[in-house]
């Protein structure tokens, strides 16, 4: 039977095309449903903690760039969409900002710098 993934939120992503991202989030929604966790801010740390944890094991550490790329894809997407309902408008600055400073101050980052450009539009 086939698995279903989301378009959604799809206009702006780290992957370089549309197949990557989609091959992505089918493995991030599977493990959604093979950890038995819902779509709720717990649900997606549990999906992000356990996704993480595996790249340690494979030998990409939370000092690796991998590792904090997939952290701002999961962990921090996560957060800034609990915090603003949304996730950020230009994912790839976003995950830029955390693997510079980190997942908190890279939520600070893209919001003040979204906010600087609907001050400017």
């Amino acid at each position: 039977m086939p698995f279903r993934v989301s378009s959604a939120n799809c206009s702006s992503t780290i992957y370089p095309d549309v197949d990557t991202n989609y091959a992505f989030r089918f493995v991030h929604d599977s493990r959604h449903v093979w950890l038995d966790a819902d779509f709720s801010l717990a649900g997606e740390m549990v999906v992000a903690e356990r996704m993480l944890t595996r790249l340690s094991h494979s030998g990409c550490f939370s000092d690796s760039l991998a590792y904090r790329l997939l952290e701002a894809e999961t962990l921090g997407q996560a957060l800034f969409a609990n915090v603003y309902g949304r996730f950020p408008t230009d994912q790839m600055r976003f995950a830029q900002y955390c693997a510079e400073v980190g997942v908190d101050e890279g939520i600070e980052l893209e919001w003040a710098h979204e906010q600087a450009e609907r001050v400017g539009a």
